[in-house]
């Protein structure tokens, strides 16, 4: 993480307190849900930043007064507004009131700028600032008569002047609404964790957003009678949102009028709130007993479903503070038409927030820029720019679409008998769009595309007469684009995989279907029939796979033996749901973000863990070697210790170094046993794998105790993450079926086809 070169020498000391704070935490501590939106690293946008002004003294902000003038207007912390005309900035600053501010501090100085929606007309703009004592100020003033390009410094006239008592988390952003009120964002007063109770308390005006009437007659300002606490005695008026702790950047979307604010996290995470235009006001956005979608502080207990979550977070290893941007409604890129742009200050990331298919919100990183960006801003034409505050530059955002590049990642089916048909074939992809084309052959065929990531074609009897061997393509057109890899459809009499996987699956399944032995299953029933995925080191850069309820079997090297053990394998199922990187080659993943799937017991249960809860715990060091395990985890990630579990006698077992864990020992013992096989067309006995760590992997995570509801019951599970299987271990259940192996090839099976 970057700091400023200021930074060092002005940060406040309570942040250095969260940062110690932060630093002393255990890793499990910080274990927490994965974000409820996917984000994608191929992005279909080509960004660039074009210098646009320089000069200028730590710029925050960046806007334009809609007067028709098409002018740009730029505030530095220090106490300058400068205005630049037609790219060029003006020698004399706009507004000065350096003399009027105090800047020592990280968060304080000259922080916000919104002109008047009759701006053209009545030359009234606002500001806010910290004051010489310190107060949070919102300040109205007037242009000078017949000077455009200079305000009148005498006509200043504070509207809204809070008494602060930290340095930190000020009133920052002004901007007047699609109703013409002034909204004012305010922090929640300074300090870790909102030391002084700000945010949740109705008569405080920190850590809210206020909506004014400042063309009240009379007074600096009035409330809104549709404010949504107007009235009360038992809170102020001029709320309109609450549960914020620093809102620095918040806008209106110029086509709708939704509100998006992009609201400064804590100790985990940042994050993007969303309220549609016609809200009546009085949302509770949850901090600081909640910060982004999960309680704070860390291993607290809260009620989300009292609060609004927000649309979209990223988590500190990403960046470290959010700062808001704007829905782009320019006509200069349409590449970004609708999506909502915003960065993180500290890394200088720009990502955008897109709902292309309607299907959810997707966050897709764009650019790293290396700037430290302190805003977005619009112009009038609604092109979009940012300001680095380090740089002292103005830079504006460009943009192209740019067509991925294509790939086939599966085939369903994968062959086909001479003579049958027709058949709809299905191609699971990425990078795919409206203007992909399927060739057969080399020969064009018609396509109905479903998102980016499938798309069918229709094959006629006539294409299935003769045995043989179609090679399929997805290509997308340029800029970017090109042609995907080679997928082989085979017309055969008979799918040569399918021998490999029945004998696979007989050795340790048939005994459990023919009901003469009594254990966990370990694939389960198939469901499809064998189907080709993308392994980019393969033949053809496809292996042929089938997927079971309880695995996936696959041929990545059909070349060898087929009696060798590692002819036919299970895949890194598990692995691939926890992390969100759907694996195509030995080192090439596509990122389809965590699965936010129950990995026990009933799929609707909205407390048992999920394969996403377990993406922060891989890190998390192995328990000692021979330690009774008590520890525990609940869905949002919090790991806690019930030293009552000891009772069951379960132990840190067996210690496999390549991935750094331990396997419990009722697991290790499950992996290690022998019983009823299937072999040469009969039943015998003898171990069930000859490699304890052929059907599950090493491990992944540590062994934690949960509660999973099974048929609405609840029920005390040992759960294990590991790269090919989930593994639980329930103590009531009759010996036997203790152990078991989860549905992960269902759970993946729908995780990377979306059915």
């Amino acid at each position: 993480m970057r700091v400023k070169r200021w930074e060092w020498a002005q940060r406040p000391v309570v942040v250095w307190m969260c940062l110690v704070l932060l630093a002393a935490l255990p890793p499990a501590a910080l274990a927490q849900a994965v974000p409820p939106q996917q984000t994608t690293t191929a992005p279909l946008v080509d960004l660039r930043l074009e210098p646009f002004l320089s000069g200028l003294e730590e710029p925050l902000f960046i806007t334009n007064a809609g007067d028709g003038s098409n002018r740009l207007f730029i505030v530095e912390r220090t106490g300058r507004v400068r205005v630049a005309r037609d790219g060029v900035l003006q020698a004399e600053p706009f507004l000065d009131i350096s003399e009027r501010i105090i800047s020592a501090g990280q968060h304080q100085g000259l922080l916000g700028l919104a002109f008047h929606p009759q701006f053209a007309t009545n030359g009234l703009f606002f500001v806010s600032y910290t004051a010489l004592d310190g107060a949070n100020t919102v300040e109205r003033y007037r242009v000078a008569e017949g000077q455009a390009d200079t305000a009148d410094p005498a006509s200043g006239v504070v509207i809204l002047a809070v008494p602060d008592r930290a340095s930190d988390h000020n009133i920052g952003m002004l901007a007047f609404g699609p109703d013409s009120y002034l909204y004012v964002g305010t922090g929640d007063e300074g300090g870790y964790g909102d030391p002084f109770g700000n945010a949740q308390n109705l008569t405080s005006l920190y850590g809210k957003l206020l909506r004014l009437d400042v063309d009240a007659e009379g007074v600096p300002y009035a409330i809104p009678p549709d404010n949504p606490f107007a009235g009360r005695d038992d809170a102020r008026g001029e709320i309109w949102a609450l549960g914020l702790r620093s809102p620095w950047r918040f806008s209106f979307d110029r086509a709708t009028g939704d509100l998006w604010l992009g609201d400064v996290g804590e100790a985990r995470w940042e994050e993007i709130n969303y309220q549609q235009a016609g809200s009546p006001g009085g949302v509770n956005f949850g901090w600081n007993l909640m910060e982004g979608a999960t309680c704070f502080p860390i291993g607290s207990d809260c009620d989300p479903q009292a609060f609004t979550p927000p649309l979209a977070v990223y988590g500190h290893t990403e960046g470290c503070s959010v700062t808001g941007g704007y829905v782009y409604r320019g006509s200069a890129s349409p590449a970004l038409a609708g999506g909502y742009i915003f960065g993180d200050f500290c890394t200088g990331r720009i990502w955008m927030l897109h709902n292309d298919d309607g299907s959810g919100w997707q966050r897709t990183e764009l650019l790293d820029t290396g700037h430290y960006i302190s805003s977005f801003g619009e112009d009038e034409a609604g092109e979009l720019y940012l300001t680095d505050l380090d740089g002292g530059t103005v830079l504006k955002l460009t943009a192209e679409e740019q067509y991925p590049q294509p790939r086939i990642t599966a085939l369903d089916p994968d062959y086909a008998l001479p003579g049958s048909g027709p058949l709809t074939l299905t191609i699971y992809g990425s990078g795919l769009t409206a203007a992909t084309t399927v060739l057969w052959d080399g020969v064009p065929q018609p396509t109905t595309l479903f998102g980016t990531t499938r798309v069918t074609i229709d094959i006629s009897v006539d294409q299935l007469v003769d045995a043989r061997a179609v090679t399929l393509q997805v290509v997308n057109p340029a800029p970017g684009g090109g042609a995907s890899n080679t997928a082989t459809f085979t017309i055969s009499t008979e799918d040569p995989s399918a021998a490999s996987f029945r004998a696979v699956w007989a050795r340790t399944d048939q005994p459990v279907a023919d009901m003469v032995a009594a254990r966990t299953w370990m694939w389960g029933p198939a469901f499809g029939e064998p189907l080709q995925e993308m392994a980019l080191e393969s033949p053809n850069g496809m292996r042929t796979v089938q997927y079971y309820v309880k695995a996936r079997m696959e041929i990545s090297a059909p070349g060898v033996d087929m009696q060798a053990d590692w002819y036919v394998t299970s895949g890194l199922l598990a692995k691939e749901l926890i992390t969100g990187q759907m694996q195509i080659g030995i080192s090439d993943f596509v990122d389809r973000g965590p699965a936010q799937v129950n990995i026990a017991g009933d799929p609707d249960d909205p407390h048992a863990p999920t394969y996403a809860t377990f993406a922060p715990l891989l890190a998390v060091p192995a328990h000692a070697a021979g330690a009774v395990l008590t520890k525990t985890l609940d869905r949002s990630g919090v790991v806690g210790d019930d030293p009552s579990l000891a009772t069951y006698g379960v132990l840190a077992f067996e210690y496999v170094a390549p991935t750094g864990h331990t396997v419990a020992s009722v697991f290790w013992e499950f992996m290690q046993s022998s019983g009823a096989i299937y072999r040469d067309g009969a039943v015998t006995e003898g171990p069930l794998f000859a490699n304890p760590f052929y059907a599950v992997g090493y491990p992944i995570s540590e062994a934690y105790w949960t509660t999973v509801s099974v048929g609405g019951v609840p029920r005390l599970v040992l759960v294990q993450a590991f790269e090919r299987r989930v593994l639980t271990y329930t103590p009531d259940n009759p010996p036997g079926w203790q152990v078991e192996a989860g549905n992960v090839g269902q759970h993946y099976y729908r995780w990377r086809y979306g059915e």
